[in-house]
């Protein structure tokens, strides 16, 4: 084997021992290009700068996202909050038509292909705000007349007059959140509320009110759920006749993993899936339902991705669908509402993380700006986390590169590896092991042999917290303390204990963010809006202490060098004309899972 290629290897492995990839490879892409704040005045100009590129056959996708729900559903993965007291709907649809109008005049003349409706939960919407937003939307943009126009709807909200509106706008397909037709699995994910009259209640209104698609969504893998009792789920909406039946993997949050250490549960459940996926298949075509030919290409567990049951032999006349991303062909999508993602193919991916209660002019998104290399590097992510392949002609066609000049150091590292096979124009990774996977990749995300260092050079920029934040991961894993650190963090404590007790009377302790870390001196600004310089001794102790998600704490011996800019720390000090640290504290939070660190 390729020394080098199995060092190279183990350095990516060892760094991917501290994020959470194993459901989730795709969040390589966030770590390795980091998201940094943009201007929309700056957004607005790419996009006034890509239009007039655009072929005219590139897909260009309208999104809107509604971040509320009347209750948050515990596996839920997305972008959304339960709607509370202080929350004002009515603002943020007409924040949304303001932002609408600022991007107006740079779509002008440009249709979409497609437009949906996201969340969170749209219809929270009233029937008149429905309408305003709509009618100010189809003032300002163009849409083509064969593509979808879809909303998200609950079925526990889903009303009459609801449906209406989308109609009279003319949205052709309405999808609904399902997920299960079980009392005692939707009782057990906090989803109690919807019953099976009004799942059909909802499909038979979307019906009758002449919508083309009508879709309901399952999710396989819930807690409490059965491969048994999912089939009952399936077979009774079946029964009630929507167009299509879209299944969904559960996609692992970090919260929901907690419930009666269900990871272990869903990695059996999940493993069964492909056989079950045959049963299905049976069940849906006793009731007319056309499934698809390859489950394991639908189905991974990193992407919105699904298997599609579609009744045979109803056509919708729709010759467009809606997607937020695809493998196999470079879309943009021009997205509204907090937490919506765009993209402007070639430039820059983008999302709106902060509230839209400011002026645009006056906002900023959390953007990765692509290079050649990287858009590259992402589409061959995608490929390998849909199918476990990469269409070289495909490549080849998209990005007017051949894919084995331009991924060639990777590519040799690989084979040295026995990690990929090369058949009919196709690279193929030769295992399904996630954490592998994440650690094959990166040599794709690779190309110079740089990339540890430049996640290095970002990382140093944040804390753990805003590095976990600002790419939806989780924390940084931590070893969890042993009976040995048990010990030495007893020994830890006395030592400080000792340090601070010669100066009794006369010490303070100070809680802030660190500003400036420097040989002899040591700045923050506290909670209070104050700054602070501390001068450092010999003597000065640093320790990290660490809270669980249990409010309990332990604490270990650090250095200097390991607290940055940005971190949260505590500081026992020497009050005096020139304060003195005697005891920094970095302060890291944690959240333990099934006994390991997240």
């Amino acid at each position: 084997m390729n020394k080098s290629a199995a060092s190279t290897l183990k350095d990516y492995q060892n760094f991917l021992k501290n994020y959470p990839v194993d459901y989730f490879t795709s969040d390589l892409v966030s770590i390795i290009n980091p998201p940094e704040e943009k201007p929309l005045p700056e957004i607005r100009k790419l996009w006034e700068d890509f239009l007039p590129t655009r072929k005219k056959d590139q897909t260009l996708n309208f999104y809107i996202h509604v971040p509320f729900c009347e209750k948050r559903c515990d596996y839920c993965c997305c972008h959304s909050k339960a709607l509370e007291k202080t929350d004002n709907i009515e603002a943020y649809v007409k924040n949304l038509v303001e932002y609408f109008r600022y991007f107006k005049e740079v779509f002008k003349g440009t249709s979409f292909t497609n437009l949906y409706i996201g969340g969170g939960t749209p219809s929270v919407l009233s029937e008149a705000q429905f309408d305003y937003l709509l009618k100010n939307l189809f003032a300002d943009f163009s849409f083509d007349s064969d593509g979808e126009k879809t909303c998200e709807i609950h079925p526990s909200s889903a009303d009459l007059a609801k449906l209406a509106v989308l109609r009279k706008y003319g949205f052709n397909r309405v999808s609904f959140g399902v997920q299960s037709l079980d009392p005692a699995v939707l009782r057990k994910n906090n989803r109690g509320y919807q019953t099976l009259e009004k799942v059909r209640s909802a499909i038979r209104n979307a019906q009758g009110l002449g919508f083309s698609k009508v879709n309901a969504d399952l999710i396989l893998g819930l807690y409490g759920d059965s491969q048994a009792t999912f089939a009952q789920s399936f077979s009774k909406l079946m029964e009630i006749g929507p167009y299509s039946i879209f299944i969904y993997p559960l996609k692992i949050v970090p919260t929901y993993i907690k419930k009666d250490s269900y990871r272990g549960n869903f990695e059996r459940h999940y493993k069964s899936t492909v056989n079950f996926f045959k049963k299905l298949q049976r069940l849906a075509e006793k009731e007319g339902y056309g499934a698809p030919y390859d489950p394991d290409v639908f189905l991974p567990m990193n992407d919105a991705s699904a298997w599609a049951f579609e009744k045979i032999g109803e056509e919708p006349g729709l010759k467009k669908s809606y997607r937020a991303k695809d493998y196999r062909k470079i879309l943009g999508v021009f997205g509204a509402g907090r937490f919506s993602m765009s993209t402007i193919p070639s430039k820059i991916s983008y999302q709106m993380m902060a509230p839209i209660d400011r002026k645009p002019t006056e906002y900023s998104c959390s953007a990765r700006t692509y290079s050649p290399q990287m858009e590259m590097a992402e589409r061959v992510i995608s490929s390998l986390c849909y199918n476990h392949y990469v269409d070289c002609l495909r490549f080849e066609k998209d990005f007017q590169e051949d894919f084995f000049k331009v991924f060639y150091n990777a590519l040799e590292n690989l084979k040295a590896l026995e990690a990929v096979e090369v058949k009919d124009d196709r690279v193929y990774l030769l295992t399904r092991n996630p954490r592998k996977k994440a650690a094959y990749m990166m040599f794709f995300c690779d190309p110079d042999e740089n990339v540890l260092r430049r996640i290095e050079e970002r990382r140093n920029l944040a804390s753990d917290e805003e590095w976990g934040k600002e790419r939806g991961i989780g924390w940084l894993r931590r070893p969890r303390p042993d009976k040995r650190d048990l010990k030495k963090q007893s020994a830890l404590k006395s030592e400080l204990d000792k340090l601070c007790g010669s100066f009794e009377g006369k010490t303070a302790i100070i809680d802030g963010k660190v500003t400036n870390v420097g040989k002899r001196s040591f700045r923050i600004l506290s909670k209070e809006g104050k700054n602070f310089e501390f001068l450092l001794t010999p003597q000065t102790a640093i320790a990290e202490m660490f809270f669980d998600d249990k409010g309990e704490s332990y604490e270990k011996s650090a250095t200097l060098k390991e607290i940055r800019k940005g971190d949260p720390v505590s500081v026992t000090a020497a009050l005096g004309d020139k304060p003195q640290a005697l005891v920094i504290r970095k302060i890291t939070v944690v959240n333990w899972i099934d006994g390991k660190e997240r």
